[in-house]
């Protein structure tokens, strides 16, 4: 039998066949070389695409950051406005609420013109009440002392 073997076979048998294993592991890293580079363009063109649209949404959102910080400054400056007005207004209906106190307008008529609390009105009037006092007393006193 092995003679038969010997008769078919070469005997450079097997350097032909680790010729064929050979061409065939060098067509087959051929492919799979030509796969991993087709899928590496692949790959790096959705990376691309990813890195373009992350430099969008990030120019984006550095666009909103900017009109926020604007629109935080706005309101602030609208608020600091408001409150300038809401003290002037404050302080006119006090002032006015005063002028008609001295003018000895009644306490009901003051407290629907003027916009001022019950016990706002109240109040003044006892500052005021008791400031002419002191300076009744004050006017006494220094009669007295004069003579």
């Amino acid at each position: 039998m092995l003679e038969y073997l010997a008769n078919i076979l070469p005997w450079d048998w097997p350097i032909v066949t680790f010729g064929v294993l050979g061409v065939v592991s060098l067509l087959a890293l051929l492919v799979l070389s030509v796969r991993i580079s087709r899928f590496q363009k692949k790959v790096r063109t959705e990376f691309d695409k990813l890195d373009r649209q992350t430099q969008i949404l990030t120019s984006g959102s550095l666009g909103m950051g900017e009109k926020l910080v604007q629109l935080e400054a706005q309101l602030a400056s609208a608020l600091n406005n408001q409150h300038i007005a809401g003290e002037t207004e404050a302080q006119f209906s006090y002032t006015q609420a005063l002028k008609l106190i001295e003018s000895g307008v009644d306490h009901s008529l003051i407290t629907s013109n003027c916009g001022l609390s019950d016990s706002e009105v109240s109040l003044m009037e006892l500052l005021h009440n008791t400031r002419n006092q002191n300076r009744d007393k004050q006017v006494l006193q220094n009669e007295s002392g004069s003579f």
